[in-house]
C-alpha cells in the first residue's frame, strides 16, 4: 500500500525517471496503488495548494512504471532487471547509474552496463561492429592492451527495442568522471599524470589499429589507482576507421576538434590526442586549461604540453609526453598512491 502521508514535497522531489519509488513492479499493485493515491491527492479532495502538481507527477510516473512493466525494464534499487526480445530476463546488480548522450550507463564492481535509446541504435551497432574488429600485432601487445578495451559479455535488444551492451569489469576500476567528482573537482597533477599517460598508450594502440574512438572522456574512461592504468570502455558508438566519414561526434568532440576535421568529417587521430589533453585538463580542475597556471594546479611543462595544439601521431606525442613532459615536471618516475576506494566512490549512492 502506497504511502499516503507523503509530503507534497517529497511525491515531487521524486524524480520523473524513478517510479520504482512510488509504486510496486507488479502492474495489479501499482494500479491499486496509483488509484489510492490518485484519490488522496486530487484537488477536489485535498486541500494542499500543490495538491494538483502533485496529482499530475502521480500521473507521470504512473505512466513510466506501467511503461517499465510492460517492458521488462523496471528497476529496483541496486538491481537492473532487463526483458530481452528473446523473452530472457537479466538480473544485474549495480552500484551506480548515469545518463550520457545516447541513454544511460549502469555499473558495479564487476559489470558495466550501455543501454542505448531506440533512436540510436545505428551507433550501437557501430560499437559492436568495431569491437568485434581489434587487432594486435602479436600476443605481448594483445595482452598489453586488451585489458584496457572494452570485453563485451552480451548484446542484445529490450522489449522496448533499447541496445543493451553488457560489458565486463573488475571491482578496482572507477569511472573517471567518479574519481574527479569524489575528489571535489580538481586531482593531484602527479596521478593526472599517470592516468594520461594511460590513455595516451591506448590512443597508440589506435593509431596501430587505423581507428579513431572521438569521445575520449572523464565520461568514457575508467582509472585504477590500485594499478596506476586507465581503460577507454565507453563512446565506441562514435569509432570510425581512420580517414573515415564521420556519422556523429558528441558535444565535447565538436567544442575540441580541431576545424579542418568538422569541415572535411573525416576521422582523424589529431581529435583524439586534443580529447587526451582536454580530459587531462578536466581531472587537473579546467577543461580549458586558463587557470591551471594561475592556480599552480601543474608543473608549466605539464601545462603548456596540454594547452598547444596536438601533433598528427599518438606515437610522437606518448614519447614527447612520457620521456620530456614527465621528467621536465615531475623529476625521476616513481610510483605515489592514489588512496580511494570504492567506498570512497559510491559513499553518496545511487
Amino acid at each position: 500500500m502506497p504511502n499516503i502521508d507523503l509530503t507534497a514535497a517529497a511525491i515531487l522531489a521524486i524524480p520523473a525517471n524513478e517510479p520504482e519509488r512510488l509504486f510496486a513492479s507488479n502492474a495489479s499493485e501499482a494500479r491499486a496503488e496509483y488509484r489510492r493515491l490518485a484519490l488522496h491527492w486530487h484537488p477536489d479532495r485535498n486541500a494542499d495548494p500543490q495538491a494538483g502538481n502533485v496529482t499530475a507527477h502521480i500521473n507521470r510516473l504512473y505512466d513510466i512504471a506501467q511503461e517499465r512493466i510492460a517492458t521488462g525494464t523496471w528497476r529496483t534499487p541496486g538491481l537492473l532487471e532487463i526483458r530481452g526480445v528473446d523473452g530472457k530476463l537479466r538480473r544485474i546488480r549495480f552500484r551506480r547509474r548515469r545518463p550520457f548522450e545516447l541513454g544511460e550507463m549502469v555499473y558495479g564492481d564487476s559489470v558495466l552496463v550501455y543501454l542505448v535509446r531506440p533512436e540510436f541504435s545505428d551507433l550501437a551497432e557501430n560499437a559492436r561492429s568495431i569491437l568485434r574488429s581489434f587487432r594486435y600485432h602479436d600476443a605481448a601487445m594483445e595482452k598489453e592492451i586488451s585489458r584496457c578495451l572494452p570485453k563485451l559479455h552480451e548484446c542484445f535488444k529490450s522489449g522496448d527495442g533499447t541496445s543493451v551492451m553488457v560489458m565486463a569489469k573488475t571491482a578496482d576500476m572507477f569511472l573517471a568522471r567518479d574519481v574527479l567528482e569524489t575528489l571535489g573537482g580538481g586531482i593531484d597533477a602527479r596521478h593526472v599524470a599517470w592516468m594520461t599517460s594511460a590513455i595516451y598508450n591506448i590512443a597508440c594502440y589506435l593509431g596501430f589499429a587505423g581507428l579513431t574512438h572521438n569521445a575520449i572522456s572523464a565520461d568514457t574512461c575508467f582509472i585504477s589507482p590500485q594499478h596506476h592504468t586507465g581503460f577507454l570502455l565507453g563512446g565506441w558508438w562514435y569509432a570510425e576507421r581512420s580517414g573515415a566519414r564521420l556519422s556523429a561526434l558528441p558535444a565535447l568532440s565538436h567544442r575540441y576538434a580541431p576545424p579542418d576535421i568538422l569541415r572535411t568529417k573525416r576521422a582523424d587521430c589529431r581529435l583524439d590526442l586534443a580529447l587526451v589533453q582536454a580530459m587531462a585538463r578536466e581531472l587537473l580542475g579546467d577543461i580549458t586549461g586558463m587557470s591551471l597556471t594561475a592556480r599552480n594546479a601543474a608543473p608549466a611543462p605539464m601545462v603548456d604540453f596540454l594547452r598547444r595544439p596536438a601533433s598528427a601521431r599518438a606515437s610522437e606525442e606518448y614519447r614527447a609526453w612520457s620521456q620530456n613532459i614527465l621528467p621536465a615536471s615531475f623529476g625521476a618516475r616513481r610510483f605515489v598512491e592514489l588512496s580511494i576506494s570504492a567506498s570512497d566512490i559510491y559513499s553518496t549512492g545511487d
